[in-house]
């Protein structure tokens, strides 16, 4: 349903949890989980913050250590699966065409509806310290723990468009210009090539 390039690079400070749902090694919390281990498993953590995957998949709480707050997304119906994805102050997790983001800096989630182009290929975005990105087709969108909210642009130009985190920004590259966020503007600006 959704086309997608993964986003490029890897930072030691992100880990990426195993898929909340299903069962067995490549299942996840909510399941038998991790390989068959306890349902314990279901709560993922930085410095700064704290995931817990209620085992009936309908919650998902975040707690940040920087405002001491919990906050809460509920689903009517569980999604079939939840991969939280940490960096040190944000968390990021995609279900269907939603992405949702969870800021220790501000304590709350924020969430975008994510604009397809029809194919299933998976979501999975890369985090930084507080920064989390992804593309799919035409779009990018940023997420910055500083500001808590998700920032979207339209991406013209030959891709891959894969965001890559730089510090406190993300930037996509095109053969045409370089797309970058940044925490601190808070916003998309582009640098022709």
């Amino acid at each position: 349903m959704l086309k997608v390039l993964l986003c490029m690079g890897f930072l030691s400070s992100t880990v990426l949890a195993q898929g909340f749902g299903g069962g067995g090694f490549g299942g996840g919390f909510g399941g038998t989980g991790f390989g068959g281990q306890s349902l314990d498993q279901n709560v993922i953590q930085s410095e700064d913050c704290m995931i817990v995957v209620a085992r009936s998949r309908k919650v998902v709480t975040g707690f940040s250590n920087m405002t001491g707050e919990v906050d809460k997304v509920e689903f009517v119906e569980a999604p079939e699966q939840i991969i939280p994805i940490i960096g040190g102050e944000v968390v990021c997790f995609v279900n269907g065409n939603e992405a949702y983001g969870f800021s220790a800096t501000t304590g709350k989630w924020g969430k975008v509806k994510i604009d397809g182009d029809g194919s299933d290929a998976p979501i999975l975005p890369t985090l930084g310290r507080n920064m989390a990105c992804f593309s799919v087709g035409d779009f990018a969108y940023a997420f910055p723990s500083d500001h808590g909210k998700w920032l979207k642009t339209k991406i013209d130009g030959d891709g891959p468009h894969t965001p890559v985190v730089s510090g406190n920004s993300v930037q996509v590259w095109t053969d045409k210009a370089i797309y970058v966020c940044s925490a601190a503007s808070q916003r998309w600006q582009i640098m022709e090539r």
